[in-house]
């Protein structure tokens, strides 16, 4: 290995460590060749004979520590030769790769990367391979450091690399935003509104958060740099989908039944088939029905929801009531000469339960409800 005479950088430098652990080893290997041939001079003095391979295999062991020596000493004259010029090589790597990196962040300030019209998905998916290319030339600089340490020579401050790794991190971060939100819009607006048993899909509270979510981060954008496109679009993107959030909110409430989907139908004029079974609906989104100026309608369909919500609520209440007096035995009496029956002893119960009949009942939005209620009167 000493014998070799490298001429490429990553050798040469390999060479130069291995030069100096060998200048450790030679110390110890001397060491143990000194207690050998004190123990042959030993022998000599006292007129011992020495087996003939014995002497062999000292003599070997004497001249190769000789040919190491001299390994060691002709390394050492070629390290010292070759390390100014390899050095050179060493400070023009280095410069090549803070020049790579200039590159890279001046390229991230035209074309693709600052157009707002830009494809995401294409900007995206270069912008990843150029985060992956410098953390290769970051690699690079870390070991040209290491070699430079051994050349005892100035280290590379990193500044350089750390602004590219800033800015395009930032630059996919921004593009990455853009195409998930879109991604996201296109979800909630083009998917099925219901799943196959009628149930509403969206989940308006996830919805809602992630569209808060993204406009905190356009906002944020916008105050770093107010005139980068690419925020502007950013912010456009949410706004515009803003505008359509009450919409959303309306057409996600988990009240609705297909009643309340079928008036809603028939205040924006939609015609939604059946599903293929004959029931329910075929399947439908809410870019669909924003051909029938379901925003101008916003008001009624709001009148719509709130009448689900309340009928759910009631729905759940009843279920309650019922669930409570399951298997319950009344006691009855007479209430004075009038001929009418109350419940004796459970004041609380009779009291609780007839608000919520009595709420049922007076609520005309509630008539789907109605049908479930002489069961129950009965028992007040």
């Amino acid at each position: 290995m000493l014998a070799a005479r490298p001429t490429g950088l990553d050798e040469f430098v390999n060479y130069m460590v291995l030069h100096t652990a060998q200048l450790d080893d030679r110390k110890l290997l001397s060491s143990q060749v000194g207690q050998v041939d004190d123990m042959y001079e030993s022998l000599a003095a006292h007129e011992q004979k020495v087996p003939t391979a014995d002497q062999v295999k000292h003599d070997d062991l004497t001249e190769a520590l000789a040919t190491f020596q001299l390994q060691l000493t002709e390394g050492k004259e070629f390290i010292a030769d070759n390390k100014e010029s390899q050095s050179t090589t060493l400070t023009a790597n280095v410069s090549s790769v803070n020049e790579e990196l200039r590159g890279v962040i001046d390229s991230l300030h035209t074309g693709k990367y600052v157009d707002a019209s830009s494809d995401p998905d294409d900007v995206v998916s270069d912008l990843e391979a150029m985060l992956q290319h410098i953390s290769g030339l970051g690699e690079a600089l870390g070991l040209y450091n290491q070699y430079l340490g051994l050349f005892d020579a100035a280290t590379d401050d990193l500044s350089t690399l750390m602004m590219a790794e800033k800015e395009a991190n930032g630059r996919y971060q921004l593009w990455r935003s853009v195409r998930d939100f879109l991604e996201q819009s296109r979800a909630w607006t083009e998917e099925p509104i219901l799943d196959d048993d009628g149930l509403v899909l969206l989940n308006v509270e996830a919805v809602r958060q992630e569209v808060e979510d993204y406009a905190a981060k356009a906002y944020k954008a916008a105050k770093a740099n107010k005139d980068d496109q690419v925020v502007s679009r950013l912010k456009d993107v949410v706004d515009d989908f803003k505008e359509l959030l009450p919409l959303v909110e309306e057409l996600g409430n988990p009240a609705l039944q297909e009643r309340h989907w079928i008036e809603m139908f028939d205040i924006i004029g939609a015609d939604i088939a059946s599903g293929e079974d004959g029931t329910g609906f075929a399947p439908f989104s809410i870019r669909q029905l924003l051909q029938f100026d379901l925003l101008e309608q916003l008001d009624k369909l709001q009148v719509v929801g709130a009448a689900a919500s309340k009928e759910a609520g009631l729905e759940k209440a009843l279920a309650k009531m019922q669930s409570d007096w399951d298997g319950v035995s009344f006691r009855v009496v007479e209430y004075k000469d009038t001929g009418t029956f109350v419940i004796a002893g459970t004041d609380e119960v009779q009291v609780g339960a007839t608000l919520v009949l009595v709420a049922v009942c007076l609520a005309t939005v509630l008539s789907p409800l109605n049908t479930r209620l002489p069961g129950l009167s009965r028992h007040s």
